[in-house]
């Protein structure tokens, strides 16, 4: 059986999420100029899982080009190399894998992207806390509210409770 580099890719992508409940759709394409066409007229990607060495175009190049148009996709680089590394992070990559890379790999570095697009898309409250001081809290990490008399709690997703008037 032989798969490509994409297929891979792309199983590497559905077993990370098969398990969560985040809506994906998921685009391959066969080379680097399909992919700008893409982005070209889409430009709204959240995620880019670029090789670094394609025919024709380096990702560093494809990622600094998506940069200076204002994306703020999250990139994975994918390599055989560690030589590009520090060109990968001038275009502010969110992780670099070294092909072949295990599943656990993968998905740590998606957990990192993951947890940075749902801090770019959480809202924030502020909340003024019993005996001073304030603290934000993004409302994707609030469970719940309590209220009794004067006082609510609000419960987070870390266990902790903030008393507030």
């Amino acid at each position: 059986m032989h798969f490509t580099i994409n297929q891979l890719i792309r199983k590497a992508v559905q077993l990370y999420f098969q398990d969560k409940r985040e809506p994906i759709e998921v685009f391959t394409y066969e080379n680097a100029m399909d992919f700008v066409d893409a982005f070209e007229k889409k430009g709204n990607f959240d995620i880019v899982l670029l090789d670094i060495c394609m025919p024709g175009l380096l990702g560093t190049d494809i990622a600094a080009e998506m940069r200076k148009q204002k994306s703020r996709a999250e990139i994975v680089f994918l390599s055989t190399s560690e030589e590009f590394a520090v060109e990968a992070f001038a275009v502010r990559a969110a992780h670099y894998l070294v092909k072949p890379f295990t599943q656990e790999a993968f998905a740590q570095a998606m957990d990192r992207v993951m947890d940075s697009l749902r801090q770019r898309h959480s809202g924030k409250m502020v909340f003024r806390l019993v005996g001073g001081g304030i603290q934000v809290e993004e409302i994707n990490a609030i469970l719940y509210i309590e209220s009794e008399g004067h006082i609510q709690k609000v419960y987070t997703a870390d266990h902790s409770v903030l008393e507030m008037r």
